[in-house]
């Protein structure tokens, strides 16, 4: 096996690492797991099948410090019960010290004291990666939702609750 060869499947397996602890950050409510997948600068957007809320961002790019990435996330997860979020088959792509990977996506989110009421999406993430001297950090976010069951506007309320619970109102 190449040098070349064993840094490809070094660098694969950490960009997995990376993307597969997105959803175990937000999952556990780890943010500073979270947080160190991320660049200090974020661009994220998030296309929905439907008129979901669930991001608050829209469909066009955001960009946003690191700080105000992870406050957003952490402000609406909190107000949330518990989710989970499922993250398969991932394509990889490597250029250098940049990376896209693709990878399929289901999460489900329910709220506190509505034991029968969840929101459920499904689709995939296209991300974009960069080799930083602390390891891969993802650098671009893009979900794109191509199927929603349940109620979304169970975001809107666990945003407003996360809020509550951090003081924010």
């Amino acid at each position: 096996m190449t040098d070349d060869h064993m840094q490809l499947l070094l660098d694969r397996s950490e960009i997995e690492r990376v993307v597969y602890d997105y959803a175990t950050g937000i999952d556990t409510k780890d943010w500073d797991l979270w947080r160190s997948i991320f660049t200090e600068t974020v661009q994220v957007q998030f296309r929905a099948a439907g008129e979901t809320q669930f991001t608050g961002l829209g469909q066009e790019w955001n960009s946003m410090t690191l700080d105000e990435w992870v406050e957003g996330r952490r402000v609406l997860f909190t107000g949330l019960a518990t989710t989970q979020h499922q993250m398969s088959n991932p394509r990889i792509t490597i250029s250098g010290d940049t990376a896209t990977c693709v990878m399929y996506m289901q999460a489900i989110h329910f709220m506190p004291g509505e034991p029968d009421t969840e929101y459920t999406l499904g689709g995939y993430y296209v991300d974009d990666l960069v080799r930083t001297p602390q390891g891969w950090k993802l650098s671009r976010v893009n979900l794109n939702v191509t199927w929603e069951r349940g109620d979304a506007t169970m975001l809107d309320r666990g945003r407003q609750r996360g809020r509550e619970l951090n003081g924010l109102n």
